[in-house]
Order: C-alpha cells, then sequence, then structure tokens
C-alpha cells in the first residue's frame, strides 16, 4: 500500500506501467502517449516502493511487487477520488474495476491480462551503431540539410525518436559547427525538425552542452525529424 496517497496523475501513471508490464523509457511513453514519467510523479511512485526508476539516455521506470499489488487493490475496491481527480480518473477506474469482476469470473490473473509489450531493441553500451556517414570528397559540395537527416536515421533506435545533438554532431565531424548549427535552425524553421532540452539535467555532459542549440534562451540536447 502506498505511504502517501497518489494524485489522480500519478494512479494513471501506476496503471500505465502496469499495462506496459515491462522497463519503459520516458522517450517511448513520450512518443507512443505523449506524456513522460517525470518530477514528483515519478518521485512519489519511486518512494512509495511502487515502481523503480533509472537513468540511460532517458528515465525509465518498471513495476515493482509491491506496485502490482497496489495497482491491482485499486482495481477492486471503490473508487476513492484522488487529488486532482476528473472525469477521466472515474472512467478509468470503472474500466479497470469491469476488468478485475472479468478476471474473477475468468479465474485470469493481471499477469495473465497485462502481457508485457514488445521493448526496443537494446543496444550495447559498448557497441554503437556502425556509421555509414561517407566524408565527402575535396571539392564535393555538401547538402548539409540532408546529411543531417541520413546521420539521423542511421543514429535513431526505434520506437525512440529521440537523438542526442552531441552524437549526432559526432558522426558529421567532417562538417564545421557553424555549417550544422545554419542547416539545424532552417530545418527548426521549416518545421522539418523537433528540438527538445534533456529532461534530466543533472546528467547533461560537457559535451551535451556544447552540442545544444538555444531556442528562445533555452538549451536543446535532443533532436527528431517530423513536426
Amino acid at each position: 500500500m502506498a505511504d502517501t496517497p497518489l494524485t489522480a496523475a500519478q494512479n494513471a501513471y501506476l496503471f500505465l506501467l502496469m499495462a506496459e508490464a515491462r522497463e519503459v523509457s520516458n522517450s517511448e511513453l513520450q512518443q507512443r502517449y505523449g506524456i513522460s514519467i517525470t518530477g514528483v510523479d515519478s518521485a512519489a511512485l519511486v518512494d512509495n516502493k511502487l515502481a523503480t526508476v533509472r537513468k540511460d539516455r532517458s528515465l525509465l521506470h518498471e513495476l515493482t511487487d509491491d506496485g502490482w499489488a497496489e495497482a491491482k487493490k485499486i482495481m477492486a475496491g471503490g473508487y476513492v477520488k484522488p487529488s486532482g481527480a476528473s472525469p477521466a480518473s472515474a472512467t478509468l477506474h470503472a474500466v479497470l474495476a469491469a476488468l478485475h469482476r472479468y478476471m474473477q469470473r475468468s479465474q485470469s490473473s493481471a499477469a495473465d491480462i497485462f502481457a508485457a509489450t514488445t521493448p526496443p531493441t537494446p543496444t550495447s553500451a559498448t557497441t554503437k551503431p556502425k556509421s555509414s556517414s561517407r566524408k565527402p570528397k575535396a571539392g564535393e559540395p555538401v547538402n548539409v540539410q540532408a546529411r543531417i537527416r541520413n546521420a539521423y536515421k542511421r543514429l535513431r533506435r526505434d520506437p525512440i525518436i529521440w537523438v542526442g545533438l552531441a552524437e549526432l554532431r559526432a558522426d558529421l565531424d567532417y562538417i564545421s559547427t557553424p555549417d550544422v548549427d545554419q542547416a539545424l535552425q532552417q530545418l527548426l524553421e521549416k518545421k522539418k525538425i523537433r528540438l527538445i532540452p534533456e529532461e534530466n539535467q543533472k546528467t547533461i555532459t560537457s559535451a551535451d552542452q556544447d552540442a545544444a542549440i538555444v531556442v528562445s534562451g533555452e538549451p536543446k540536447h535532443l533532436i527528431a525529424f517530423g513536426a
């Protein structure tokens, strides 16, 4: 049982992690559902021992045994309106309560219902994707925007859409920093790319800082193609 009552948002994240039934990154959650588990919401789940969290390229969360038990208890219990509740909170509980009744009738367990979704293909920390970047010959014209797009495609690890600018620049180290900066700004103006800051500021390295693009006074560390 949670030592501190969860808010409506934290309950929703609890059930989201149960539905995923595996360790899942914020980058993947952002891509698939348009949300991330951060700040006080992440802390509440971890402090109540309902989920674990670790840092890789993004924050990754996974439900603990206590988290599974708490989620099943909420499913089986009556609706207690949490802080920050909306009609969606009551609706979610109603759907989960109906699912719990089905589980009782069919003698199914939560593990039978909530099987792990397909995780991203793991990439060894010591093995980086092979780069097929071809350095131009002397005097050969370079389409920097195209080079950026191709580098992004090589470096992206599905289903995660975000690539670090530091990693991108390292792949394009034969192109000057000002030229890459200019091409990134042009792509941004054309709404061909999105740039966001690294959410966990404590993990930012000097390479990340040097590679960042400042937009409206805020350093951006990650890039994704597509508006």
